[in-house]
């Protein structure tokens, strides 16, 4: 009976350590996943931050102007502007009705 018993105790113990392995295992790739996801986080947070000073320093009147003069562009006039309902429909919209 006391041989049945230290068996038992002895796969217990064996069975919790290979449990209690295995938890540590995935805790630990789990929390490099995490730290991971955070490094990146931080990192695209930078980019973002870079990518829109920069689009602010490029909307700047004294930047967008000497580019427009370069490239011929000038302000709207009145008579390009046309109501929506003059836009001419795609030609699948005109075949569906």
């Amino acid at each position: 009976m006391l041989r049945f018993f230290v068996v038992g105790a002895l796969f217990t113990v064996i069975a919790s350590a290979y449990a209690l392995y295995s938890i540590n295992t995935t805790t630990r790739s789990i929390a490099d996943d995490v730290k991971e996801k955070e490094r990146l986080r931080e990192e695209l947070i930078s980019s973002m931050a870079i990518l829109k000073a920069e689009r602010a320093y490029l909307s700047r009147p004294e930047v967008i102007e000497p580019l427009a003069r370069r490239y011929g562009m000038r302000p709207v006039k009145g008579e390009q502007l046309i109501d929506r309902s003059q836009l001419p429909r795609p030609a699948h919209t005109r075949e569906a009705r």
